[in-house]
């Protein structure tokens, strides 16, 4: 198995007239789906034209250094017996915020895991969409504190998370996968 990273800057930016885009996944020589970098010059930019899911089940991820937006649309599988968002895929769209808003400091050398996170669900959320908005809240050489305001129905605040997570530098030996800790001292 091996892997790869690359700054968004060292991949060739392209556009359609409307958007700046970063082909992502041809850098990367990916074809069985689509991953592109769409990004805004200027504050309030349009970073995406319009198109279809053809799941009828939107995601969007918005990353900007140190903060990242989720955004989903909620579906009948993500309901818990009593009819409300299950507090899993909360959790989750939290957790992916946050570990993608750390990522996003990273260098090209480093990876990051959640070592806890602490969720206050505050109102249920029945339909409609969910986003999740991290911000790197304090960063050391090792550790990184996030936070994560999940929202519905636009700006209505529906859970909060505080986060930990582990930052690790990898081994820059060829075979070596991402999980791989560089040893004390090294």
């Amino acid at each position: 198995m091996s892997y790869a990273v690359a700054n968004l800057d060292d991949i060739e930016e392209t556009t359609d007239g409307r958007c700046p885009w970063r082909p992502v996944r041809h850098h990367f020589g990916i074809t069985s789906f689509g991953i592109n970098a769409w990004t805004g010059r200027e504050a309030g930019d349009r970073i995406i034209n319009e198109h279809d899911e053809k799941d009828e089940q939107e995601e969007l991820y918005l990353v900007q250094r140190g903060r990242a937006r989720f955004e989903l649309d909620v579906a009948p599988n993500h309901l818990n017996p009593n009819g409300t968002v299950h507090g899993g895929v909360i959790y989750s769209l939290a957790d992916s915020a946050m570990g993608t808003a750390l990522f996003s400091q990273l260098d090209g050398r480093q990876w990051c895991a959640t070592l806890e996170i602490k969720m206050n669900y505050l109102l249920p959320v029945t339909a409609g969409a969910i986003a999740a908005e991290a911000v790197v809240v304090s960063r050391s050489k090792r550790i990184g504190v996030l936070e994560a305001r999940v929202l519905g129905d636009g700006d209505r605040l529906v859970a909060l998370a505080t986060g930990t997570f582990y930052i690790q530098t990898v081994r820059a030996e060829v075979g070596d996968g991402p999980n791989t800790p560089t040893p004390p001292g090294v």
